[in-house]
């Protein structure tokens, strides 16, 4: 296997992943609307609720964010869902808490499966600038919403200084968090 067929056998196992769990959770949705006698509608507030639980709530809130990543569920969904199940403090803080959890999966990813490759030209540059200013190339990318993923994947292959992603990302997401949690928080 050569190392250019790399990202792409990466891309097509991560397309193949995200495909089965949209599978399962799309399944384990229906399945629980007809046990119980549910509209799709209604099995999703039971989700909800059992975001809800005390104790365990938040956990399998912030494991639902730790899969969004592979899975492909947008963030700003399970803002959607904090905000209703946790009303607009907790639901930012869970919010937050766990747009860095995927986050940093995305990044070390990119850290584990990318092999510096020799660059020229105009690329040494960008990497050179991207590299020596990866505080603020992070903020941006987060406060222009480029897709998410991609900059945790590509901030980890550069071997970004951790800290400063992850601080980067937090003030990054930080706007945008509130906007979407606040949103649907005021709702109920």
């Amino acid at each position: 296997m050569t190392t250019n067929s790399q990202p792409y056998h990466f891309q097509h196992s991560r397309l193949i992943l995200a495909i089965g769990i949209w599978a399962v959770l799309i399944g384990g949705l229906r399945l629980l609307a007809v046990r119980l006698d549910l509209t799709m509608g209604e099995a999703l507030m039971e989700v909800v609720h059992v975001c809800m639980l005390p104790g365990f709530g938040p956990l399998i809130f912030l494991g639902l964010f730790a899969l969004a990543p592979f899975a492909m569920i947008p963030a700003a969904l399970l803002g959607i869902v904090a905000g209703a199940a946790y009303g607009p403090i907790i639901g930012i803080l869970l919010t937050l808490v766990g747009c860095n959890l995927a986050a940093c999966i995305g990044y070390a990813l990119g850290r584990w499966s990318h092999q510096p490759q020799p660059a020229a030209g105009r690329l040494v540059r960008l990497r050179s600038w991207l590299c020596s200013n990866s505080f603020r190339a992070v903020l941006v990318a987060r406060l222009t919403f480029l897709p998410y993923d991609a900059v945790s994947f590509l901030a980890g292959s550069l071997r970004i200084k951790f800290g400063r992603f992850l601080a980067a990302n937090t003030f990054g997401v930080l706007p945008g968090v509130v906007l979407v949690v606040l949103g649907i928080g005021w709702l109920f």
